[in-house]
């Protein structure tokens, strides 16, 4: 998962993180966010932060150009890139 702060994570997000059984798969300097991996029975729990703004699936980020994609043959969007999953504000995560 990426979980986008609305400040930097501080040691108190680190320790609720192990909390969670959840583990730090990134961290970066300069991002107020984190790649982690985390239980699904924790997701909830992950998600009901002040501090935390949205949580999205982790996918590869797609490095091709829009030529090389229809090359592949690959389904593009409306606006022509290939669909993407939502990226959804934490607080309608789990409604």
């Amino acid at each position: 998962m990426i979980v986008r702060y609305k400040t930097k994570p501080d040691q108190r997000e680190l320790n609720r993180i192990s909390l969670l059984d959840a583990s730090t798969k990134r961290a970066y300097n300069r991002l107020p966010m984190r790649a982690i991996r985390v239980p699904v029975d924790k997701l909830y729990t992950l998600a009901d932060d002040a501090d935390v703004e949205f949580i999205t699936l982790d996918k590869p980020v797609l490095g091709m150009t829009e030529a090389a994609r229809l090359t592949a043959n690959e389904a593009l969007s409306a606006n022509g890139m290939p669909p993407t999953p939502a990226c959804l504000p934490a607080t309608t995560l789990f409604q």
